[in-house]
């Protein structure tokens, strides 16, 4: 059975906690990362935000650019060069 620790946080003014270092170190989250919690009656349970493959994708439409369609955005190669022999 894993340890028990126990950890405390202050309420502020405008409803928010900072996460103590130790949760942070325990669920291995960094800035910027997400937290969900489960309430069960006054018990709340905190893990670490995983990811769903739908969330990964809409990660993806973002970076390339992508207006509603899945796909790699067309790569700008340059001004062109001018014509192409080949083999002769």
């Amino acid at each position: 059975m894993d340890p028990i620790i126990k950890s405390s946080a202050k309420l502020s003014k405008r409803n928010q906690i900072t996460v103590p270092k130790v949760v942070r170190d325990v669920l291995n989250v960094k800035p910027t990362e997400y937290l969900d919690f489960e309430i069960r009656s006054s018990h709340i349970t905190v893990t670490k935000h995983k990811e769903s493959v739908w969330d990964q994708i809409e990660k993806k439409k973002k970076a390339y650019h992508i207006d509603g369609k899945i796909g790699n955005p067309e790569i700008d190669w340059g001004k062109d060069a001018g014509n192409e022999s080949i083999g002769e």
